[in-house]
């Protein structure tokens, strides 16, 4: 058992060294936050604990879940997802503006506070001929080299249609990113 441990706690020192280190890449997330399975649900939850989290005013909470929605690694992400070229060109539309990412939402959850749209609806879209995917979602998938499923949230006060979209998210290193609008890749006229 004390053999168990002492490897247990080296392997865990050689881990936290090496991340220091910059060899290995660590998400900078909160270890108390919660795990949110990958589906509509899962979202639905996530969106409804930062709207609570907006709501109370709890700051702590609400910062630590929006800024758990940049992607780790976005250069990597888009590549991969994208290729080389259309991947770079995202990756660099993304890391303009990730810095203000989650003061922005947080706007947009307070607003929507302000004005009752709170009731939460999540589209999954894993096709480009989804009827309820954008066109820039629709070119998003046709562009894709590695595809992935894309997420749109609407934020609609209860008995109307209309409201706040935040779109597109999908799920990467084990939680809801917003990878943005990808409105980079509508094809030119």
């Amino acid at each position: 058992m004390k053999r168990t441990l002492a490897l247990a706690s080296a392997g865990s020192l050689l881990l936290a060294a090496a991340a220091f280190q910059g060899i290995i890449a660590v998400p900078a997330l909160a270890q108390d936050a919660p795990a949110y399975e990958n589906s509509a649900d899962g979202l639905k939850k996530l969106m409804a604990d930062i709207m609570a989290a907006v709501k109370a005013d709890d700051k702590t909470k609400g910062e630590s879940l929006l800024k758990a929605l940049a992607l780790p690694n976005p250069d990597k992400w888009f590549v991969e997802t994208f290729g080389d070229e259309t991947g770079k060109k995202l990756a660099e539309d993304y890391n303009k503006n990730v810095s203000t990412l989650a003061d922005e939402l947080g706007k947009m959850f307070a607003q929507a506070i302000k004005k009752e749209q709170t009731e939460i609806t999540v589209l999954k879209i894993e096709k480009a001929d989804d009827e309820n995917a954008t066109g820039a979602q629709k070119d998003a998938l046709k562009a894709m080299k590695k595809p992935v499923v894309l997420y749109t949230v609407k934020l609609i006060k209860k008995g109307e249609e209309r409201g706040i979209s935040l779109w597109s998210l999908a799920y990467v290193d084990n939680g809801f990113r917003l990878i943005g609008k990808l409105r980079g890749l509508a094809p030119a006229k």
